[in-house]
C-alpha cells in the first residue's frame, strides 16, 4: 500500500484566516493604545503594559507629591511667619506707647488728673495686647501653641493669664527638618510668671497595671516586645513566650509564667518556675525550683534585654526599668513602693490663697486636679521628663509660693518654693544674690556679742549660704550654727543656736 506524504509547505485556510484575524487584532490594540496615548499624554495606560516602568512611574509620582506637599508646607509656614511679623509689629508699636507715656510721667509736674488719664490710657493698651494675643490666622490662634483652638489670654483679677500651652507647631519642610512656625504666648510676651519645677524624682515602682510603653526600660530607650526563650536545666525544659501582645507590666508576668505552665512545669513560688516583681518593685524576678534558667532573645530580638531578665543563673534579677510617672500612677508606688504621706500645701498666687488637702489622694492625677481646681490660678502638670510634677503660674505679674502647712507634703513632692537646692539665682523674683568677690558678705552677731563674717564667694545654693555660715562660725570659735532651713511658709528662716 503506497503512502503519500505530507506536505509541509502546505497551509490551511482555517490556519490562514486565524493568522489572519490575528493580526487585525493586534493591530487594531496597537491602534487603540496609540490613541489612548495621545489622547491622555501617558505611555502606560495600565501598570501591566511595563510593570517595571510603572513602579519607577509611581515612585516618580510619590517623589513629585512629596515635594508638593512640602511646598505647600513652606508656603503655609511662611504665612504663619508673616502674619506672625505683622502682629509682633503692632505689639512692639502699643509697647513702645505705653513706655512714652512712663516716661513722661516719671518726674513729672502733671496733675493726679493727668496721671489717672494716662493710666486708663495704658489699660486701654493693656486690652489691645490681650486682642492681639489672641489674633488667630485663618482658623488657628497663632500664640495659642499647641491648643490651636482656644483663646491662648483672658483677663480675670484685673491681669493677662495666659492659658495656652508651651508645645510650637512645626512644618516639614525636607527630610528631617521639621523646624517650629510658631511663637506661643510665653516666649512673646513673657505671659508665665515664676513657676515650680519639681526638683523631686517621685520614682514610681512597677505594678501590674503599669503600662509597658510607661517604662523607659533598662536601656532607657523603652521597651521593643518580640519573642523570648526561657530555658531551665532541671527540669531540662526549653520554650518560647510570644510576648508581642503585651500591654502591662502584669501582662509579661502572666504570659511567661502561663507559657511555663503550658511547657509542664508548675508554676509559683517554691515551684519549679516563676516570674514576679523584684523585691525593690523596680523590675522582673525570675525564680527556678532547682538548677539554672536561662533567658534569651530570638533572633534579632532585644525584648529580654529591654525587660531586664536576660541572662543565666539559679535566680535573675532584673534591673531598673525606670517607670515614667502618668497620671494614673497610683501614690501608694512612689518612691519605689514606698508610698508618700501627704498633707496640706499652702500655695500663694498674688492676693489668691489656698490650702491645699492633698492627703487620702489616690493617683497622681488627683493631686494635680487639687491643686488645678484650687482657685489660685496654677497649673500643675507631670513635667516633660516624666519623673515629678511641676506647677506653672499662667497670671503675669503674679508671684507664686508653694509652702507647707504643718507637714513636709510640699518638699516630699518636690514642689516647695524654696529648698536646700534653691538656686541663689531664682531669688529676688529672678534678680539673684549679689555679693561681693573677694570680700566677705555676712556678718553675724551671736547672743555673747561674738561676731563673725561670711564669704559667699562661689555659692550658687541657699544650702552653700548655710555650709559657708556653718564653716565661718566654726572657723572663728563662734556657737553659731546655722542648723537648717524651716520651709513652713514661702520663706526660709535660719535658725541658729
Amino acid at each position: 500500500m503506497a503512502i503519500t506524504p505530507i506536505s509541509l509547505s502546505r497551509v490551511s485556510h482555517n490556519l490562514q484566516t486565524l493568522s489572519l484575524l490575528e493580526q487585525l487584532r493586534s493591530g487594531t490594540l496597537k491602534m487603540y493604545l496609540e490613541q489612548n496615548r495621545l489622547a491622555s499624554g501617558n505611555r502606560l495606560a495600565t501598570p501591566s503594559e511595563d510593570p517595571v516602568s510603572a513602579f519607577r512611574a509611581m515612585q516618580l509620582s510619590e517623589v513629585l507629591e512629596g515635594q508638593d506637599q512640602i511646598l505647600q508646607n513652606i508656603s503655609h509656614a511662611d504665612s504663619v511667619l508673616s502674619a506672625t511679623d505683622t502682629t509682633i509689629g503692632e505689639i512692639s508699636g502699643l509697647l513702645t506707647d505705653a513706655h512714652n507715656i512712663a516716661l513722661t510721667m516719671v518726674n513729672s509736674t502733671a496733675s493726679s488728673e493727668e496721671r489717672q488719664s494716662e493710666a486708663q490710657i495704658i489699660l486701654a493698651i493693656i486690652d489691645q495686647l490681650v486682642t492681639v494675643g489672641n489674633r488667630k490666622y485663618r482658623d488657628i490662634q497663632l500664640f495659642g501653641g499647641q491648643r490651636t483652638q482656644d483663646l491662648p489670654f483672658t483677663q480675670d483679677y484685673g491681669v493677662a493669664e495666659y492659658r495656652g500651652d508651651t508645645g510650637s507647631l512645626t512644618a516639614h519642610v525636607d527630610v528631617n527638618q521639621d523646624p517650629a512656625i510658631n511663637l506661643t504666648g510665653a516666649e512673646l510676651f513673657g505671659a508665665l510668671s515664676s513657676g515650680v519645677s519639681g526638683w523631686v524624682d517621685l520614682d514610681p515602682s512597677l505594678g501590674a497595671e503599669t503600662r509597658l510603653a510607661d517604662m523607659r526600660g533598662l536601656t532607657g530607650n523603652g521597651i521593643q516586645l518580640g519573642i523570648i526563650r526561657v530555658t531551665l536545666s532541671a527540669p531540662a525544659t526549653s520554650f518560647t513566650v510570644d510576648l508581642r501582645q503585651a500591654d502591662t507590666a502584669g501582662d509579661v508576668i502572666d504570659t511567661i509564667n502561663h507559657a511555663a505552665e503550658q511547657a509542664g512545669l508548675t508554676v509559683g513560688p517554691g515551684g519549679d518556675f516563676n516570674v514576679s516583681f523584684n523585691a525593690a518593685g523596680s523590675g522582673y524576678q525570675v525564680d527556678v525550683g532547682a538548677g539554672t534558667v536561662t533567658i534569651s532573645d530570638t533572633g534579632n530580638g532585644v525584648t529580654a534585654r529591654d525587660l531586664g531578665i536576660r541572662g543565666s543563673g539559679a535566680s535573675i534579677v532584673g534591673g531598673d526599668l525606670d517607670a515614667k510617672v502618668t497620671g494614673m500612677t497610683p501614690t501608694s508606688t512612689l518612691f519605689g513602693g514606698a508610698g508618700a504621706a501627704l498633707g496640706t500645701i499652702r500655695i500663694q498666687n498674688g492676693h489668691l490663697s489656698s490650702d491645699i488637702d492633698l492627703s487620702g489622694a489616690q493617683t497622681v492625677q488627683e493631686i494635680l486636679n487639687r491643686i488645678n481646681t484650687a482657685g489660685v490660678e496654677v497649673r500643675a502638670r507631670i513635667n516633660a521628663s516624666a519623673t515629678g510634677i511641676d506647677v506653672l503660674n499662667p497670671v503675669s505679674g503674679f508671684e507664686m509660693t508653694i509652702g507647707e502647712v504643718g507637714g513636709n507634703t510640699a518638699e516630699v513632692l518636690g514642689i516647695r518654693s524654696l529648698h536646700a537646692d534653691t538656686p541663689l539665682s531664682e531669688l529676688n523674683q529672678g534678680r539673684g544674690v549679689q555679693t561681693l568677690e573677694g570680700r566677705d558678705d555676712l556678718t553675724i552677731r551671736a547672743k555673747d556679742g561674738s561676731t563673725f563674717n561670711v564669704n559667699l564667694d562661689g555659692c550658687e545654693t541657699i544650702q552653700d549660704v548655710l555650709d559657708a555660715i556653718n564653716a565661718a562660725a566654726g572657723a572663728a570659735g563662734v556657737a553659731v550654727a546655722a542648723l537648717k532651713t524651716l520651709f513652713r511658709g514661702e520663706l526660709p528662716d535660719f535658725v541658729c543656736s
